[in-house]
């Protein structure tokens, strides 16, 4: 049933955008002043009656006319804007091409007014290099974390296993601010489930960047941008929710915002209290060239209780017409105490349970990390900028961690003394970065672009593990460690943007050059890497008419592995079962090419092909040389080869209903050997996500979202189905001022992760859920003055490169 309504689904999507072009007509008119003059360079766009997104926007001639294309049959609110005058607004009905009567704008009684625009922007938007999710009006982002924002929006898969991917493809970096995260996997997971959803604006999806972004990242960039309010005068807002699943969940905030003319503060502070549990159960079978040994049946229940305290304050300075200066600090506190039981049947031979062990987990962490940024901003003329931005990072953490462990035999006799491990894990990381962009804007539409960026990264890690059995604490150094890890990575780059009559053509090219020195000190090993690497960016797109446009990009990437895969330090879940990271893990490169078609300026075609080298992935199996012991690490595979078709579908129905649908096609190969396991498989699978808004009378609307990612190949690792349906009312109150929000997350408890891992000797089965079905009840409220400034008006130099984070 389940394959019958996505395919249902699917189909009537394409029927939809092969026939929607009839319904595409033209709105014309002329807009002059009082005296009867063009009224040239005044803003003039269309809005939706029902909920006021902004269906097209365009730009008075010197003629003063206008004309808006390819506007769908309905209702709309047709706005005009000049700066001095008086907005104007006036229904109209769309059945066909209309010229509007002649419009003059009045001046209005205080020319030094602000502009009010009240309308909202889409919850998604698709622009030639990225597809922007506009968070802030999504009902569904109230009371959850940027985690699960992430996992629901199109071509992102979040796994229970807190692994990444977009449109099927691992290696995708997480930027916040324009600023890249150093982290991955479980770090990269426990940041973002801290990090509340009503403190994100936007996520940007950038499949294949430009040579102006950093290179890391083979299958692309997920840029989280911050809210940061661009008002005038004195705003806020404060948000309260509370979620109820199998445990409860709070996220709570306030900001508040201060902005004239030629200053800005601004604050914001976070409070969150999640409350999740993993179950885990494992199936795990062991062979001795080929002949059954034995199994482990395990099941797992992990449960984490984790308080956030996250703040940041910035001010922005504009000290004359050509500078700016932004200064930012934030923080973050995280403190989680995870507490966990495994049971363990150990299954002989012949297939028949033989005893059994038990492993209780109790740990405490405690997770800080702070950071400054100063942005300088300089406009050398009024088409040439530079700009300097100065960061630093210091991250921490501090865990304690106990593990406890019972042997039985099958009749519930203790055997033995139980085994006591405790751990002291200390962790610190220090990021400095400093980098320069300039950019000169030329009449002929020429946009050139260079920069250079330098950033020094030192990790210092020392965890030690004593066996507490007995009265005396052992030290055991098969499983303690201290690793020093630095890294200096210096890059240049140039880009050449412009339009060109109907062409659009970018070309860059960016070179890394990174420098490497790991140290274990309790086996006194060491390594050292250095390389450098072009990376090359190009694009091209040709508009052939305002309902067709075509676009070809082309970029290498890099993905280095993050200080959490390096770090050879081991968590472990039971005394058969840990995480282990690789310190000799190398860096995978790609090589991506995308062919996009635009049809009517919002519905999209992507066939998107890489090839990449050394791909890093996720590995469960079996120890070399220890016997019956299990290890999740990364490991470089030999390729990977990725074939794809994206299709992205927005639709208005019945005036009230939009429907916004992605679907990702695509089949991927992998080829390596790896635990004495020749591989060379891959698969046709599919990603499907729909989001559905209806709004209704009296400012009340209603949300439903539903995704589904059919089965599989990644790795080794088999991955079966899995699906999600969400809903969510939306209801304004206290004269617009307030927002109530419900939202019902994975209705039917149906995110739960299925997979099989199969090596030489080695089966694994696995199957996790997590505390995905919630309730949650928002109240969001603002106030303060809701005017925004001047159209036009500078929004801040250091906006857009404000936070970085790490752990």
């Amino acid at each position: 049933m389940k394959t019958i309504f996505v395919k249902s689904n699917f189909i009537l999507a394409i029927m939809f955008y092969l026939s929607s072009a009839a319904s595409a007509h033209t709105v014309s008119g002329v807009l002059k002043l009082e005296d009867e003059s063009p009224a040239t360079g005044a803003s003039v766009y269309i809005t939706s009656a029902i909920d006021s997104t902004i269906v097209k926007a365009s730009v008075v001639d010197e003629n003063g006319k206008f004309t808006l294309e390819d506007i769908g049959a309905g209702e709309y609110l047709l706005h005009a804007a000049l700066i001095g005058y008086t907005p104007f607004e006036n229904k109209i009905s769309v059945v066909g091409d209309i010229e509007v009567e002649k419009i003059n704008l009045v001046p209005s009684a205080n020319q030094l007014n602000e502009v009010t625009i009240k309308y909202k922007k889409p919850l998604i938007e698709r622009d030639r290099d990225k597809i922007v999710v506009n968070v802030e009006n999504s009902i569904l982002a109230a009371g959850n974390s940027a985690w699960e924002v992430l996992g629901s929006s199109p071509g992102i898969t979040a796994t229970n296993s807190d692994q990444l991917s977009l449109k099927g493809r691992q290696g995708v970096n997480v930027w916040v601010n324009g600023k890249p995260l150093q982290l991955s996997g479980s770090d990269l997971a426990n940041y973002l489930k801290s990090l509340p959803a009503s403190a994100l604006s936007k996520v940007e999806i950038i499949s294949n960047p430009a040579a102006r972004y950093d290179a890391s990242g083979t299958s692309g960039i997920i840029n989280l941008v911050m809210i940061k309010d661009k008002k005038i005068g004195t705003n806020g807002s404060i948000s309260l929710s509370y979620g109820q699943g199998q445990l409860p969940k709070s996220v709570n905030s306030i900001s508040l915002n201060h902005r004239n003319a030629k200053f800005n503060i601004y604050g914001m502070y976070n409070l969150t209290y999640r409350a999740n549990f993993n179950k885990l159960l494992l199936y795990r079978k062991f062979y001795d060239k080929g002949v059954f040994t034995g199994a482990y049946d395990q099941d797992n229940d992990l449960t984490i209780a984790r308080f956030n305290n996250m703040a940041r304050i910035g001010v922005d300075f504009t000290l004359s017409d050509k500078m700016d200066l932004g200064i930012l600090i934030n923080g973050n506190l995280s403190k989680f105490n995870p507490n966990g039981l495994n049971k363990t049947t150990i299954v002989n031979a012949e297939g028949i349970p033989a005893s059994k062990f038990t492993t209780q987990n109790d740990s405490h962490d405690l997770w800080h990390d702070m950071g400054g940024n100063i942005h300088y901003g300089y406009r050398i003329t009024k088409d040439q900028n530079l700009t300097v931005d100065l960061d630093y990072a210091p991250f921490g953490n501090t865990t304690e961690q106990t593990f406890t462990t019972h042997s039985y035999d099958l009749t519930g006799i203790e055997l033995g003394i139980p085994y006591i491990l405790y751990g002291d894990l200390q962790g610190g990381l220090d990021i400095y970065s400093a980098k320069t962009d300039y950019s000169s804007q030329y009449k002929n539409g020429l946009k050139l672009e260079f920069g250079g960026k330098t950033s020094y990264v030192k990790a210092d890690n020392d965890i030690k593990f004593f066996d507490k059995s007995t009265e005396t604490a052992v030290f055991d150094s098969t499983k303690s460690n201290h690793f020093i890890y630095k890294e200096n990575i210096n890059a240049l780059y140039a880009n050449a943007s412009g339009q060109f009559g109907k062409w659009v053509i970018q070309a860059g090219l960016r070179m890394e050059n990174t420098n490497i020195d790991g140290e274990q000190k309790v086996n006194n090993t060491s390594f050292d890497k250095n390389y450098t690497n072009l990376f090359p960016s190009a694009l091209a797109a040709y508009t052939f008419s305002d309902r067709n446009e075509w676009s070809f990009s082309v970029s290498r990437r890099i993905d280095r592995p993050s200080y959490g895969q390096l770090n050879p330090f081991k968590f472990f879940l039971d005394p058969t079962t840990y995480r282990e990271g690789n310190p000799y893990l190398d860096p995978q490169t790609s090589w991506n090419f995308e062919l996009t078609h635009t049809f009517l300026q919002k519905f999209s075609t992507t066939f998107g092909y890489s090839k990449t080298l050394d791909n890093i992935t996720q590995v469960i199996g079996p120890v070399e040389g220890l016997e019956r012991i299990t290890v999740q690490t990364d490991k470089n595979l030999a390729s990977f080869d990725y074939y794809g078709i994206t299709l992205y579908m927005p639709f208005t129905f019945f005036k009230i209903w939009q429907s916004i649908n992605s679907v990702n096609l695509y089949y991927g190969h992998y080829k390596g050997n790896l635990i004495n396991t020749q591989l060379s498989n891959g698969n046709v699978a599919f990603n499907w996500n729909s989001k559905n808004i209806f709004q209704l009378k009296k400012d009340y609307s209603i949300e439903l979202s539903g995704n589904y990612r059919s089965r599989e190949i990644y790795g080794y690792m088999d991955v079966q189905p899995i699906a999600s349906l969400s809903i969510g009312a939306q209801k304004q109150i206290l004269n617009k001022k307030g927002t109530l929000k419900f939202a019902f997350t994975d209705i039917f408890y149906s995110e739960l992760t299925t997979a099989t891992t199969e090596f030489t000797d080695y089966i694994e089965k696995f199957k996790v859920g997590r505390d995905s079905r919630v309730a949650t009840l928002s109240f969001t409220y603002r106030f303060g003055n809701n005017n925004v400034g001047q159209l036009g008006r500078r929004q801040g130099g250091a906006q857009d490169e404000k936070q970085r984070a790490a752990g």
